[in-house]
């Protein structure tokens, strides 16, 4: 067997073992702290240019759900998943709703976005609106080559989501423009990007971001340090 075959069947073995000891650890108690919401009304679309144009679904008693810690582990993707009366209604919200309007917050379902030429998971993820219809979430940074790395040393500390200044904290923002399943990472180059032309604010983000932690990598454009920027150059509601 391949060197290569058996470091992938090990990291594979490794991951097994790892996710049905985080199952077997959830306790009752644990259990209860996955918050479930009461039934209500809610709406969802099929695609992001049926969330531009509005074409809302209505759906009654849908509830809300956080996601476990070892469903988070064992597929990634985001914090939440939503519930219906029937089998058949959960699984079109599970595997084939791109949004839910749930309580007037906007939730985008990870399912199929890609990054990086990684997958996020199943789940959904909060969601904030830009004025020009786009929609953002934060979400753990994922490519190929860091989940890569990160399987291989197990580091499995981005899950740690207790509140959301910590997710934000241990996220950056990803930007849903289109109906491409392909989606970017606002980092430096996308904020450039954005504030072509607009001389002060650029010199403005410039100051901004030698700031920021002389780590590099996406660790410079965690969420929690740029969403004031965001809000200051005026691309969100």
């Amino acid at each position: 067997m391949k060197e290569s075959m058996k470091k992938g069947l090990l990291i594979t073995i490794m991951m097994i073992s790892f996710a049905f000891t985080i199952n077997a650890q959830e306790t009752d108690e644990e259990s209860d702290k996955r918050i479930v919401t009461e039934p209500m009304t809610a709406s969802f679309c099929m695609s992001f240019s049926d969330y531009k144009n509005n074409n809302w679904i209505v759906i009654e008693n849908v509830v809300r759900r956080t996601r476990s810690m070892s469903a988070k582990i064992w597929s990634g993707g985001g914090d939440y998943v939503f519930e219906a009366e029937s089998d058949e209604q959960t699984r079109l919200l599970k595997k084939k709703a791109f949004a839910v309007m749930y309580n007037d917050t906007v939730y985008i379902s990870l399912r199929g976005l890609r990054h990086g030429g990684a997958r996020f998971g199943g789940g959904y993820d909060k969601a904030i609106k830009c004025k020009d219809g786009s929609l953002l979430f934060a979400e753990k940074y994922i490519s190929r080559i860091t989940n890569y790395m990160q399987l291989r040393g197990l580091d499995f500390s981005a899950i740690d989501r207790a509140s959301e200044e910590s997710q934000l904290q241990n996220r950056v923002w990803y930007i849903v423009s289109s109906d491409e399943r392909k989606i970017e990472c606002i980092d430096d180059k996308y904020a450039k990007r954005l504030l072509a032309g607009r001389k002060e604010l650029l010199d403005e983000y410039s100051h901004f971001n030698k700031k920021q932690d002389s780590s590099g990598g996406e660790e410079k454009y965690n969420a929690a340090r740029m969403l004031p920027f965001l809000k200051k150059i005026g691309i969100l509601e």
